[in-house]
């Protein structure tokens, strides 16, 4: 089904990242070639082991370090952030489902429903699985 835009506005995306940049090196790459019609206005992560990856991409990158003390803080932070810059999607590992929903794209690195947890890559190895991919799930 077709969405008619009254403005030539393009969605804003924001991307949340972990330390691993399997999936968003991927989007980052498809966004730069035109693929995608879309705005990316900043990156999130609470490690910054992916800076550089923003930087090369040329997108302002926000590091925001997180506790379990600091947990909901960092969140009002990440929340404000994106309402500053007006997000419209966010692309992420599991957080913020609560207020943006039916507007996240989740992808994670656990290849769903066969290989669950942090160690999906060497569960697929041992089972001798030679096509691997990413699950991504529309909340």
């Amino acid at each position: 089904m077709e969405k008619i835009s009254l403005d030539d506005r393009k969605m804003r995306v924001a991307l949340f990242v972990s330390r691993y940049d399997h999936c968003r090196q991927e989007l980052l790459w498809r966004h730069s070639i035109g693929e995608f019609a879309i705005d990316t206005p900043l990156i999130v992560s609470n490690p910054s082991d992916l800076e550089p990856l923003a930087r090369r991409y040329g997108i302002p990158f926000h590091c925001f370090p997180v506790t379990a003390e600091t947990r909901q803080e960092t969140e009002e932070q990440e929340i404000a952030l994106l309402e500053h810059h007006e997000i419209d999607t966010v692309v992420l590992s599991p957080q913020f489902v609560e207020w943006y929903p039916a507007r996240i794209i989740n992808i994670h690195h656990s290849f769903l429903p066969d290989f669950v947890g942090g160690s999906p890559y060497r569960q697929a190895y041992q089972r001798g699985v030679k096509i691997i991919g990413a699950t991504p799930v529309i909340t």
